[in-house]
């Protein structure tokens, strides 16, 4: 019977060809003959690439691949990706007959943000498969042995980081591990921490969002659980609560010691985002996760159903771990702007916000302040005509800078009064020709630097009693060739160390010297054409940790750099 069946399909393919003749190249005095062998129906989606996977020998030769470790397995490979989200090894039934068969299947798990693989890579060897897809992530398969003699593919930890543009980003600490933690025009909000070995990876992603952000801000206060507030291309702040799932991920990956206080025993295990929504819902210990439909159907509606797990990770984490498994609860929305957001800025004492959204006229370019404890507004300050392009508090959290494309700077001055905590305007200055950028105050809380698109750095003093901003500035940096985007003030009581980042990427360090009322200002480090960027730089921010300085910046190439000073 089955030499009858080899028969008919040899006299049915010869009948194909006489009616339809197969393709023919000639090289030379060869010609090919081109037939269709199979066809490979595993996935539901685009394929978007297809690779042969071999194995290179000692000897330099190349061979089909063993797939399951033994030499009987060997033969050709193939290697597909496709948009839904899977990678698939197919292999020749050894029996023939043009039958392919998928005998290993990779990619991501669960309902994830990702929408697919747009190539996969193997190894010359053979053993390691690369892939990237609509996240940006690397993604990294190994060949690992799994007892009795086989072999099976393993996810490794990958290259993340963010594919558009990083705009904004602030230090965080838990325990005594600082971490950054940056938001982009990708609409996600990403956590990178030092691990025990010295590198910095990411270790959570707390948000992913349906907007892009545009800005964030860490906020702790005394005896309370850290939270973070963004802003997005929305008229909505959201806020968000530091979870216990991730105070265990640092405490297992930096050996950092975390002491659970503030709060945090009543903070959620992690966080999921219903099926239907936007907001991340809390998920508390001892909450069963699950996808399927019970008998009484979903306890809290369909849109509720997830298939997110939060975890303490022992590992650092994979590409769908960070999609899924590290979210933070949102805990309050705040309601007020009339436009998009577009700057954020916490008190050091964390009882204050300020934010601020685009805006084309006085009123709506109002700089927002919150009560962090009871989240509600406490006030408006008004003072510019368009949009505030940064926020900050000076050390002492007595005076708030604002910069605006008005090309002017105000300063506010904190009131403490019985029931609430105002700032009121000190003094307003037309400080600049062009869109100021960037403001930074000193580590004395006297005095503070901005930054144009007019390619200047200037530097200002409060005067005496606190009667207002001196008329002039009290140092203006050489020129730069570019336009200044951000600035940064190091921590330091004994320096007074500012860095400049332009627009072209470039990152600087000056040091600026007093001596008897005269001012100075020297160029003491430049970033290197490798260290710098290639757009531009959107933040810098310094954090002191163990002795060091670290200096984060971000950029709209889509990179966040940390240089140890």
């Amino acid at each position: 019977m089955e030499e009858e069946g080899k028969e008919q399909a040899g006299r049915v393919a010869r009948a194909a060809e006489q009616a339809a003749p197969p393709p023919r190249l000639k090289f030379g005095s060869v010609t090919f003959r081109i037939r269709k062998e199979a066809v490979l129906h595993g996935h539901q989606d685009w394929v978007t690439s297809v690779r042969w996977l071999s194995s290179k020998h000692e000897d330099g030769k190349y061979s089909g691949d063993r797939i399951n470790g033994s030499k009987e397995d060997a033969g050709p490979c193939l290697v597909t990706t496709s948009m839904d989200r899977s990678i698939l090894i197919w292999k020749p039934d050894q029996r023939g007959g043009g039958l392919w068969m998928n005998v290993e299947a990779m990619g991501e798990a669960g309902e994830s943000r990702g929408v697919g693989f747009f190539t996969a890579i193997p190894s010359e060897d053979g053993r390691t498969i690369c892939a990237n897809g609509y996240t940006g992530a690397i993604h990294i398969w190994k060949r690992a042995p799994s007892g009795k003699g086989q072999e099976r593919w393993t996810p490794v930890p990958g290259i993340t980081g963010h594919f558009d543009g990083v705009v904004d980003m602030c230090w965080g600490r838990t325990g005594e591990c600082p971490w950054i933690l940056t938001v982009s025009a990708d609409q996600t909000a990403r956590i990178f921490a030092r691990l025990a070995s010295g590198e910095f990876k990411e270790v959570a992603r707390p948000q992913v969002h349906g907007h892009n952000l545009q800005c964030v801000a860490c906020v702790k206060r005394e005896g309370c659980p850290l939270v973070y507030v963004s802003g997005a291309e929305e008229k909505v702040l959201r806020v968000f609560g530091e979870t216990k799932a991730f105070r265990g991920t640092i405490r297992n990956l930096c050996h950092a010691n975390v002491i659970d206080d503030g709060g945090i025993d009543s903070a959620a295990l992690g966080a999921s985002v219903p099926a239907l929504g936007l907001s991340n819902k809390a998920v508390f210990q001892g909450e069963e996760m699950t996808s399927e439909i019970s008998a009484e159907g979903y306890p809290d509606g369909p849109d509720f159903a997830t298939l997110f797990q939060p975890t303490v990770l022992e590992h650092p984490p994979l590409e769908e771990q960070l999609q899924q498994n590290t979210l933070w609860p949102e805990l309050q929305k705040l309601y007020g702007h009339g436009n998009d957001l577009f700057c954020l800025a916490a008190s050091h004492r964390g009882d204050i916000l300020a934010s601020a959204c685009r805006a084309q006229s006085q009123m709506t370019a109002a700089i927002w302040l919150w009560d962090t404890k009871q989240w509600k507004a406490i006030g408006e300050l008004k003072s510019h005509n368009l949009t505030v392009t940064q926020l900050a508090f000076s050390p002492d959290d007595k005076y708030l800078l604002s910069v605006s494309r008005d090309r002017s700077f105000s300063v506010f001055v904190r009131k403490d009064g019985d029931a609430t905590t105002r700032y009121e305007l000190l003094d307003k200055v037309k400080g600049h020709s062009r869109i100021i950028w960037t403001g930074s105050w000193g580590p004395n809380s006297h005095m503070f630097a901005t930054g144009s698109r007019d390619q200047s750095v200037k530097v200002w003093r409060l005067l005496e009693g606190g009667r207002g901003v001196a008329e002039s500035p009290s140092c203006i940096l050489p020129s730069f060739e570019h336009a200044v985007t951000a600035l940064a003030w190091a921590p330091l009581e004994d320096r007074n160390l500012l860095a400049v980042g332009l627009e072209n990427g470039d990152i600087e360090l000056w040091d600026i010297q007093t001596i008897s009322e005269t001012w100075s200002s020297q160029k003491v480090w430049g970033a290197s054409e490798a260290e710098a960027h290639c757009a531009a730089v959107k933040r810098l921010c310094w954090e002191a940790t163990e002795g060091k300085l670290l200096l984060a910046s971000c950029s709209l190439d889509h990179a966040v750099s940390i240089f140890e000073v």
